[in-house]
């Protein structure tokens, strides 16, 4: 199981690379900072359902239907998620079609920009994922 200096350490870390770290609520929700309630869609991005065969010291991780990234694992009785981030920068045609996919207006448009435009980017093989593979 992770200490408690540990995970407070890898916090730090993440948190310097503008990367969103938390132990998640009993309902197992996974914050995906603002994005589907922005859209008026469900908001957490998985359950507890999904996640209570998450093992300790196994490194789990996966993408929403929005490109974005997370990973978790299990610390103790408690399951830990990290993101979401994206691999690149999202380009016009991606920003587009996701647009037109979720009906957005102008407005909201706007709003998808600005929200991938601020999540940190961090490609497959940064040494990040190095870090937090030690926890």
């Amino acid at each position: 199981m992770i200490k408690k200096a540990s995970f407070d350490l890898l916090r730090r870390v993440l948190t310097k690379c503008r990367v969103h770290m938390c132990i998640l609520p009993d309902d197992g929700e996974v914050p995906d900072m603002g994005l589907r309630d922005m859209l008026g869609q469900e908001s957490g991005v998985t359950r507890r359902r999904e996640l209570k065969d998450v093992r300790e010291r196994t490194l789990y991780s996966f993408r929403d239907g929005f490109g974005c990234s997370y990973m978790f694992f299990r610390m103790g009785e408690r399951v830990v998620s990290i993101g979401p981030w994206l691999r690149e920068a999202p380009d016009e045609t991606f920003l587009a079609e996701l647009s037109g996919r979720v009906g957005a207006d102008p407005t909201g448009s706007a709003g998808l920009r600005r929200y991938f435009e601020a999540l940190p980017r961090l490609p497959d093989n940064s040494p990040l994922f190095a870090v937090v593979e030690t926890f």
